[in-house]
């Protein structure tokens, strides 16, 4: 089986104070959810194929603070969020 990490998403398409969003922040999160939303169709550049069905993969992102990410893309139902909390009890 494959899936798909991406690390630190956070960093590479976050929004810090007042930086802006490149073309390419957009394309990446543009494509991330589409693979979210149709995770069978994938389109080859700009064609779209009838007969181009493939498997379903896992994407695997990890992240600081996932609050900077475009917030239509981390919401309920697009994304799966697991949090990991450090115990002081030790």
């Amino acid at each position: 089986m494959s899936c798909l990490m991406i690390n630190d998403l956070d960093a590479g398409l976050g929004r810090f104070g007042h930086t802006q969003m490149t073309v390419n922040n957009q394309i990446v999160v543009g494509t991330l959810m589409n693979l979210a939303d149709n995770p069978n169709r994938v389109s080859i550049g700009q064609k779209w194929r009838e007969s181009d069905i493939t498997h379903r993969i896992p994407i695997i992102a990890t992240g600081n603070d996932f609050s900077t990410l475009y917030a239509p893309l981390i919401r309920d139902g697009r994304m799966e969020k697991f949090y990991w909390y450090v115990c002081p009890c030790v």
